[in-house]
């Protein structure tokens, strides 16, 4: 994962660099890399509650594609990219035709995608959702005010949360 975590780094820096042109070619290996996992993740959503329960390959897959998209979110900066004073839990939602993703809004529909993957049953799948969920807290602060009117933070680390997710949440 970690070996994921900086190809991914290296490539949005890239992608970011102030001589890139928008639309360059790395940019466009980024987004190709996180509609892949996003694909993906968007296929497996719905198909257990329970990760646990399901075959290793399933269970890596899930795991490389939260983090992967996670690291995504985290690294590459969109234009415009701050949010407004007044984020609304209402951006966040997900895309089912992946055709429409692009960089800017991908931050917004891949956080209400690892929103699924944490209501999960299995703790960890759990802990890899909020993990993936804070690559768009580091980079956009004012989500986690946001994650925190829908409930999400005390979700995470109420008493009701099993300690593996809330040692995950600090």
């Amino acid at each position: 994962s970690e070996a994921v975590t900086s190809a991914v780094e290296a490539l949005a820096k890239l992608a970011n660099h102030p001589d890139a042109a928008s639309d360059s070619i790395q940019e466009k290996k980024l987004l190709k890399l996180a509609t892949q996992f996003y694909s993906y993740l968007l296929k497996t959503k719905d198909v257990t509650n329970d990760f646990s329960s399901m075959k290793k390959s399933v269970r890596d897959n899930v795991r490389r594609a939260l983090a992967a998209l996670g690291s995504i979110c985290r690294f590459y900066e969109c234009a415009g990219a701050a949010d407004d004073h007044t984020l609304d839990s209402s951006v966040f939602v997900i895309e089912s035709d992946v055709a429409k993703l692009q960089l800017d809004n991908l931050s917004n529909a891949a956080f209400a995608l690892f929103l699924q993957y944490l209501s999960k049953e299995d703790e960890s799948t759990k802990c890899l959702a909020l993990r993936a969920m804070n690559g768009v807290f580091i980079s956009r602060p004012r989500v986690v005010l946001v994650a925190e009117q829908m409930g999400i933070i005390t979700s995470v680390i109420g008493d009701e949360a099993p300690p593996s997710v809330q040692i995950e949440s600090l």
